[in-house]
């Protein structure tokens, strides 16, 4: 019983950990991002302008918002600005943002055109 106990709290702490040890990890990136821009800020959530229609974006205190190779603070997600957003969509929130990246693969909005580095 105190085996399964300790082998429960364990597993229990690296779920937890999980998030922290894969927001900045390379195989985030395979996955496609949604792009768009900047419509408008507001506290923790962001609405996003894409070819689909606006969408929400929700951000968290682990959200990271990167400009090139750099960590930039949130003051650079303006309304027009050309995001990359990775994430997870969660029903009834909307996008929560891992990790934002400020201009795009094609240069866009101040973006060196540089690959994603990490």
């Amino acid at each position: 019983m105190r085996t399964k106990l300790v082998m429960a709290a364990l597993g229990l702490a690296v779920l937890l950990s999980a998030p922290h040890a894969w927001a900045h990890d390379e195989s985030m990136h395979q996955a496609k991002p949604t792009r768009g821009r900047v419509a408008a800020l507001k506290g923790e959530s962001l609405t996003l302008t894409t070819d689909k229609g606006e969408i929400g974006v929700v951000l968290t205190p682990e959200t990271k918002v990167e400009q090139g190779d750099k960590v930039v603070g949130r003051e650079a997600l303006t309304a027009g600005t050309v995001v990359d957003v990775f994430g997870t969509t969660v029903p009834g929130q909307g996008l929560v943002a891992k990790e934002i990246m400020v201009g795009s693969a094609h240069g866009e909005d101040g973006d060196t055109g540089q690959p994603h580095k990490h």
